[in-house]
């Protein structure tokens, strides 16, 4: 019942945009949509160190496991094509595509989707982050990496053990095809947000998504966040909760809450995510979905454009009943310094620890890691 409300819903939605939208284009095609291109180009360098009984538990003689080089080389860079116009009712209409230009990039595109906007919110339909991302608050950072991503693997290897524990706060949902709704700002401060994919997999074929043969997994997520000042502090507070649904196998739920504190270039704040199996026999069982992770840190912004900044983030993953759970641990200090438009240099010192049940060695690693980039916009 709540799937199908939830697609009622966003069925409702949707219709009712392009009915507004419909009209209005009519008498606008002498208007066309005016495209831009923007994007960025980032180029990271760092050393990073391996446990070495991780890469090797018997010395340079033990041949079975991979020996990682200290150096790293790696790319990032995308170019935006974006455009914009108005329609007649006051609807604005913006075109996003995100190219990525990496050779190591499996996927061409990024994000690719259309956002309405006017006074009913902000719609967004395509491949687009879910709502939490828009609305979500973590932990202030400076420096290369996002601490709560998974970028310091290119450096502080994630032994093969770790597959379904990733230090992350944020919801859950990349940039599938996917409706998002966001409200506009209510009593000056509060918004609210939805999103549904119906299919993960980001495939044009009819999600097969229930009996043995299905499938797909789809998301529902909702969110309301708060921002305003109280007295001299900037607030903002998120409060999320989402669902993915597939087989028993492969269903769980999560709610996360985040929180920034802002006193004029000091900035504090910190996330919390709670993540459970939908089916709870999956409770103490390898297949478990079950994990916590949480995140603090502070940034403080400077004269002369340099940011700097510390964090910490944890997370956690009960598995098997007897033998314990999984933890990983990074925290970091970093950097950033814009010398001029477009143009920023990052720095940072990391430090990782992947914990496994398993005592094996091959299972467990930690390491350091300096790392640092160069970031051209254009």
């Amino acid at each position: 019942m709540k799937k199908v409300l939830f697609s009622t819903t966003a069925l409702a939605a949707f219709g009712a945009l392009m009915f507004s939208a419909g009209d209005a284009m009519a008498a606008s095609k002498a208007k066309p949509m005016k495209i831009g291109v923007g994007g960025y180009f980032k180029t990271i360098v760092g050393f990073g160190t391996n446990s070495g009984s991780f890469e090797s538990t018997s010395g340079t003689t033990n041949l079975d496991r991979a020996g990682y080089e200290a150096f790293n080389i790696i790319g990032d860079s995308e170019i935006y094509f974006t455009g914009s116009t108005k329609l007649d009712n006051g609807v604005a209409v913006n075109l996003t595509i995100q190219l990525e230009t990496d050779q190591v990039d499996s996927a061409i595109i990024d994000e690719s989707y259309l956002k309405f906007t006017g006074g009913f919110g902000d719609i967004r339909i395509g491949s687009v982050a879910p709502a939490g991302v828009t609305l979500g608050h973590n932990a202030p950072q400076a420096g290369p990496y996002i601490l709560r991503g998974g970028s310091t693997n290119n450096h502080v290897v994630a032994p093969a053990a770790f597959t379904g524990l990733t230090p992350s706060p944020q919801g859950v949902g990349g940039d599938a095809n996917k409706l998002v709704y966001i409200s506009p700002k209510f009593a000056d401060a509060i918004y609210i947000g939805a999103s549904y994919t119906p299919s993960n997999t980001d495939s044009n074929a009819a999600p097969a998504t229930s009996g043995t043969p299905g499938t797909e997994t789809q998301l529902y997520e909702g969110m309301i966040s708060y921002e305003s000042k109280v007295g001299t502090t900037d607030l903002k507070f998120d409060v999320g909760y989402s669902e993915t649904h597939a087989d028993a196998a492969g269903s769980f739920s999560n709610w996360r809450t985040g929180i920034n504190l802002g006193f004029g270039g000091l900035t504090l704040g910190g996330a919390y995510k709670d993540q459970d199996n939908v089916d709870s026999g999956k409770n103490g069982t390898e297949a478990n979905d079950e994990q916590t992770v949480y995140q603090i840190g502070a940034s403080y912004a400077m004269a002369g454009g340099v940011t700097a900044s510390i964090g910490y983030v944890h997370g956690e993953q009960p598995l098997s009943s007897t033998t314990g759970e999984d933890e990983i641990e990074k925290w970091n200090i970093g950097a950033n310094y814009a010398v001029g438009p477009g143009v920023t240099f990052y720095g940072g010192l990391y430090y990782v620890d992947f914990n496994n049940e398993s005592t094996a060695d091959a299972d467990n690693n930690d390491g350091w890691a300096a790392i640092g980039a160069l970031k051209v916009a254009f």
